[in-house]
C-alpha cells in the first residue's frame, strides 16, 4: 500500500500535486491573503492554470487591488502622520 499512497502533512511546503495546491489557494482565500493565493494557483501545472485561466486572471486582479488599496492606506497614513508633525 505504501507504493500507492504517499502520506504528506497538510501543510508540507514542498507538497506540490494540485490538490495540496488548491488546499493552499482556498486556505489564502480564507485568510485574505490574495497574493499567496496568486502564488500558490502561480505554482500549478499549466493544464490546470489554462483550464482556470479566467479565474485565475481575476485572482490576479484582486490581489493587484489589494495591493493598490494597501499602497494608498499606507501613503495616506504618511501624510497623516507628516502633517502632524
Amino acid at each position: 500500500l505504501d507504493k500507492v499512497v504517499t502520506v504528506r502533512a497538510v501543510d508540507d511546503p514542498k507538497a506540490t500535486d494540485v490538490a495540496t495546491l488548491v488546499g493552499r489557494i482556498e486556505d489564502a482565500l480564507e485568510r485574505g491573503a490574495f497574493m499567496d493565493a496568486v502564488k500558490a494557483w502561480e505554482a500549478l501545472p499549466e493544464r490546470s492554470r489554462t483550464i482556470a485561466s479566467d479565474w485565475g486572471a481575476r485572482l490576479q486582479q484582486r490581489a493587484a487591488a489589494e495591493a493598490s488599496a494597501r499602497a494608498i492606506f499606507a501613503e495616506a497614513l504618511s501624510a497623516l502622520e507628516a502633517s502632524t508633525r
